[in-house]
């Protein structure tokens, strides 16, 4: 904390009276007592995921001292409200660039509908709802 010695009602830690209204400001500091003077960092942390077999089960995540446990084809909407609910974790935000499973099926995409052409391949024996396809 400090005050502003000599400016009126700014200078509560050196020179309050008694009902009397003053002033201090807390500061934020580090373990070393430096001034933290910027919000803090945005971290990237990275959960990496990979088997030799068939993809299945759950994963566990500890932080903390906290865990959580979520189904293998969980989405990036459940990973979120794991993580917040967390204590001392505040909002996050969960992306990932690798979702990969190689189905060996095949498909005709096109820029402007919102449907894939699967040919004779049925894609509900890879798929379920829920499942990311990239």
């Amino acid at each position: 904390a400090f005050d502003q010695n000599g400016v009126t009602d700014y200078d509560g830690l050196d020179n309050a009276r008694y009902q009397h209204d003053t002033h201090f400001d807390i500061q934020a500091r580090d373990a070393f007592s430096n001034e933290i003077k910027d919000e803090p960092l945005k971290e990237v942390q990275i959960i990496e995921t990979t088997t030799t077999g068939t993809l299945g089960g759950s994963f566990d995540v500890a932080y903390n001292g906290q865990s959580f446990s979520l189904n293998y084809k969980a989405g990036i909407n459940e990973m979120e409200l794991a993580l917040e609910s967390l204590e001392g974790v505040g909002a996050v935000t969960v992306t990932t660039n690798s979702a990969q499973d190689d189905s060996g099926l095949d498909a005709d995409v096109t820029t402007g509908l919102d449907t894939i052409a699967f040919g004779a391949t049925n894609p509900t024996s890879k798929y379920g709802v829920g499942d990311w396809i990239r």
